[in-house]
């Protein structure tokens, strides 16, 4: 599946009506060109099931992986501080 949602450079940022919204952070982002005094830049907004070519996949079993670690309580010593007695 090749969509924005599944692609490691994209970054949901709300939803729609209907899918999510996010922004494509590929490439650098792009300068607005609003004529305007203030100056700014911005990620392209795509939705969820956009797709392009520059498509890279997530690398979900790493993601998995520090999830579930993060899940797991610590392992403590004896004395349940983990701190050495001098």
């Amino acid at each position: 599946m090749t969509t924005c949602s599944a692609c490691r450079h994209w970054s949901q940022t709300g939803a729609g009506n209907a899918q999510k919204v996010g922004e494509c952070r590929r490439s650098a982002p792009s300068p607005s060109t609003t004529g305007g005094p203030d100056h700014q830049a911005a990620w392209p907004k795509t939705l969820e099931l956009d797709s392009c070519g520059e498509f890279t996949a997530r690398k979900v079993e790493a993601i998995e992986k520090r999830a579930e670690e993060l899940r797991t309580p610590r392992q403590v010593t004896k004395g349940g501080t983990g701190r050495r007695k001098r």
